[in-house]
């Protein structure tokens, strides 16, 4: 005679094995997922490290026989030396519309065909002999919106204005004559 019941055995293990795996499933898909800051904020350490790039690039020193008097676009753009300049089109170019013709097209180059959309917002702080801190806004793309996700950008540019030159974009002179540094602060978001 055969003996039948091993079967029901394998069918009755097969079954506990199933539910044993759906229960693993449903406890393991039921948890709450934990995302550190390296996950959550990836997009804005990478707009960040952009900025940071981008504002490296235009204040490194534009190459001259004399090293020690070099200076950079962003060293000019801030001083505004350009605020009589008329380039051959005709159209005024100050410190301020070239900064954000640069800034843009260096922080907007990608690989692709694809333009990324960068907006910004920027700021001056200083401090001279009657104001402890000091600002005044160095341009911006568009206004920031309530619903943008900004990063921030600083750099420290040194400004010579021992001669007096220096003007902010509304063409006052607010900063002290002599050499020293401003902070440059920069709001970033895609837009």
């Amino acid at each position: 005679m055969v003996d039948r019941d091993g079967g029901q055995l394998y069918t009755m293990e097969g079954i506990a094995a199933a539910l044993i795996m759906l229960v693993t499933a449903w406890i393991v898909l039921s948890t709450t997922t934990m995302y550190t800051p390296g996950d959550t904020h990836i997009s804005d350490m990478q707009l960040e490290q952009l900025g940071t790039d981008t504002l490296a690039m235009m204040d490194t020193p534009n190459s001259t026989m004399d090293h020690r008097n070099a200076t950079s676009d962003l060293q000019k753009f801030v001083k505004n030396n350009y605020n009589s300049t008329t380039n051959p089109a005709g159209n005024d170019q100050t410190g301020q519309k070239l900064f954000n013709a640069m800034f843009l097209s260096y922080a907007d180059a990608t690989t692709g065909k694809t333009i990324d959309h960068l907006q910004y917002s920027a700021m001056v702080y200083y401090r001279n002999a009657t104001t402890p801190t000091g600002s005044y806004s160095f341009g911006q793309s568009r206004n920031l919106t309530p619903g943008d996700h900004a990063v921030r950008v600083t750099r420290w540019v040194l400004v010579d204005d021992s001669n007096g030159l220096s003007r902010t974009p509304a063409g006052q002179d607010i900063l002290d004559h002599r050499n020293q540094e401003v902070l440059l602060e920069v709001l970033l978001w895609r837009g």
